[in-house]
């Protein structure tokens, strides 16, 4: 091991520190606008999928009048949220710090 004693006998590339100072903590950089982006968006699309495989069953039902009135009423609630978590994009926050509506019935 190469003794440093002076900031002179730092090898090129290389950062003097002296004896007595804090060492500097990593930190990862903030992300990109890009990668917030992305984030928000597969958010999105992850809520938006578990919606619609909610929607689909409930959907079939009432097409062929099987669909019971709590059906119908938890079809109405599922199509609102999925259309509030599309329209997330719209509002403050994105792609930042999306406020995400609640689902009607938590997801698992």
């Amino acid at each position: 091991m190469t003794q440093v004693l002076s900031e002179q006998d730092v090898p090129e590339g290389c950062t003097y520190l002296p004896v007595d100072s804090e060492i500097p903590v990593a930190t990862d950089p903030p992300p990109s606008e890009e990668q917030l982006l992305s984030s928000a968006r597969a958010e999105r699309d992850r809520l938006l999928t578990y919606a619609t495989l909610r929607i689909n069953p409930l959907q079939y039902a009432a097409d062929i009048d099987e669909a019971s009135e709590e059906d119908l009423a938890l079809l109405k609630l599922w199509k609102k949220y999925s259309s509030a978590v599309n329209k997330t994009e719209t509002k403050p926050g994105w792609p930042e710090s999306p406020q995400w509506p609640d689902p009607p019935v938590p997801l698992e």
